[in-house]
C-alpha cells in the first residue's frame, strides 16, 4: 500500500539551496528537529534564518555576515 505522509526539507534562506545530508544522501525529514540536527552537523547556520556554508562567515564578534553574491530569488 502506498500512503502520502507529510514531510520536511530544508533550504538555504540566501541562495535556495536545499540541504542534503552529506553522509546518507536523505534530503526529507520527519520533522524540523530531525533537520536542524543533521544540518547543524554539516555547518549550517540555523537560527532566524537558514544559510548554507557556501552563503555565509562568522566574524571575530560571532556576527553572520550574508554572502549577498549568492542570493537568488528563493521560491517555497
Amino acid at each position: 500500500m502506498y500512503q502520502k505522509v507529510e514531510c520536511i526539507i530544508l533550504k538555504c534562506d540566501n541562495c535556495g539551496e536545499q540541504f542534503e545530508d552529506e553522509h546518507s544522501g536523505f534530503s526529507i525529514f520527519v520533522d524540523k528537529i530531525q533537520a536542524n540536527e543533521y544540518a547543524n552537523n554539516d555547518g549550517w547556520h540555523l537560527g532566524e534564518n537558514h544559510y548554507c556554508p557556501k552563503c555565509f562567515t562568522v566574524t571575530d564578534d560571532d556576527v553572520i555576515v550574508v554572502d549577498e553574491s549568492r542570493t537568488k530569488q528563493v521560491q517555497s
